[in-house]
């Protein structure tokens, strides 16, 4: 059975062990001076003479003020008979006072010596220290410049202005609103008046199947005829799901990692920007995005998943997935047992393809970018199965666009925009 109340434990923070301490220290000091008075005076008056006779000596020879103060003072407490003697002062006779005046003029001379070689110091330190001596001040553009040899992303964001570029750019722009997805698209077939003046459009679903139908992409055949930013994210993420076969070999591990790793790299290497030239006469000009959409050998990837291919944690998902897509999708997830796969590594993907972009940015997200919906829709289709569905499976993502399309209100403005997009769609070219 415990006991009430418990033994009190020691804390530091005790005002009764604090003042213990203090008054034990106190009685302490009183009688080691009460009982070794002369030793103690003794024992410090020699101390400061050795630290003070090379001022004692100069004091000798020049009147100086503070040097003479010295001198005195040595001549009081120690009565030496020349510049090397022992001291004749009868130590008996010391008063605690002395000590304690003399001691606090050392202490603040100290200081002041201490305090002027520390600015000196740090002076020297601040001037050669290998690490302060190359700092420089940046602004952004001279960061992104300084660090672009050690960030590969930076060589090709660093030639971008996206401040200036507006956010429904079709290349630089964000990602599509499940609004601007239909207005893009043109998938509201009417609108439905509401008691407080806002409208509710009417998602033309029949439509919206064909959108997300060529959203979904193409059935797999072979690896050879994905498109090139499909072969590309297939050979980054099928080296890292081999590596997750437990059976493999430290060697052989590394070696698939090394695979995707070097593929990443190789990526990034392949949107350079062209040199400024001047423009030859009657020649066309060339378009400035053109760098950011080059036309990549695909040899290097492919040799990569040829590589992989055959291997049975691979082969698994191609059999589990019917489209390119939802086989991508299926890859990076599984990729991503071995640690973080993030699409930031592939960002040259969003200049690359913006579509396929959006459905590696949908992976591993429980509500997909609209833009992607229907691979998302698809693939969860597919691993809830357990196998390859060779028929869209996509009105998850027709309900979720039409969900999130009423979610909000459209305004007399809204509608009005819609329609004139649509009048200015039909007319003639």
């Amino acid at each position: 059975m415990s006991k009430q109340g418990g033994e009190k434990t020691f804390t530091w923070d005790d005002p009764a062990i604090l003042l213990g301490i203090f008054a034990t220290i106190y009685f302490a000091c009183w009688a080691a001076w009460y009982f070794a008075h002369t030793e103690i005076s003794m024992a410090y008056t020699y101390i400061r003479y050795v630290q003070l006779w090379l001022l004692n000596a100069l004091g000798s020879i020049v009147d100086l003020p503070g040097v003479t103060t010295v001198r005195n003072w040595v001549q009081e407490m120690c009565q030496p008979d020349g510049l090397v003697s022992l001291c004749h002062r009868d130590f008996s006779t010391v008063k605690w006072k002395d000590i304690s005046n003399s001691s606090i003029a050392m202490n603040v001379f100290c200081l002041i010596l201490m305090v002027v070689m520390c600015v000196r110091m740090f002076l020297r330190t601040n001037a050669t220290h290998p690490k302060l001596n190359f700092t420089k001040t940046h602004n952004i553009k001279s960061f992104v410049k300084e660090n672009k040899r050690l960030y590969p992303h930076l060589r090709l964001f660093s030639e971008i202005d996206l401040i200036s570029q507006p956010l429904d750019h079709p290349v630089f722009g964000m990602s599509l609103t499940s609004r601007q997805f239909a207005y893009r698209h043109r998938l509201i077939s009417g609108w439905k008046e509401e008691t407080d003046g806002s409208w509710t459009p009417t998602l033309d679903r029949e439509k919206a199947l064909q959108v997300f139908r060529v959203q979904l992409g193409r059935h797999w055949t072979k690896s050879t005829e994905l498109s090139t930013s499909e072969t590309l994210l297939v050979a980054i993420a099928m080296p890292r799901v081999a590596a997750t076969d437990p059976s493999l070999d430290e060697a052989k591990f590394k070696d698939a990692m090394k695979d995707s790793e070097d593929l990443l790299k190789w990526c990034w290497d392949q949107f350079k920007p062209p040199a400024p030239a001047k423009k030859k006469k009657g020649e066309a000009e060339a378009s400035p995005l053109a760098w950011l959409q080059p036309e990549i050998d695909l040899e290097y990837p492919r040799s990569i998943i040829l590589k992989h291919i055959g291997h049975p944690a691979v082969q698994v998902l191609i059999e589990q997935h019917a489209y390119n897509r939802t086989i991508i999708f299926a890859l990076f997830m599984q990729a991503r047992r071995l640690g973080v796969l993030q699409p930031a590594e592939m960002r040259w993907m969003r200049f690359f393809d913006r579509e396929l972009w959006y459905v590696l940015e949908t992976i591993g997200r429980q509500a997909g970018f609209a833009e992607a919906a229907a691979v998302l829709s698809h693939y969860l289709y597919e691993s809830k199965s357990g196998a390859a569905l060779a028929e869209p499976q996509l009105d998850k993502a027709i309900n979720g666009l039409e969900l999130a399309m009423t979610t909000f209100k459209f305004t007399s403005a809204d509608k009005e925009r819609y329609e004139k997009e649509g009048a200015v769609a039909k007319l003639p070219s």
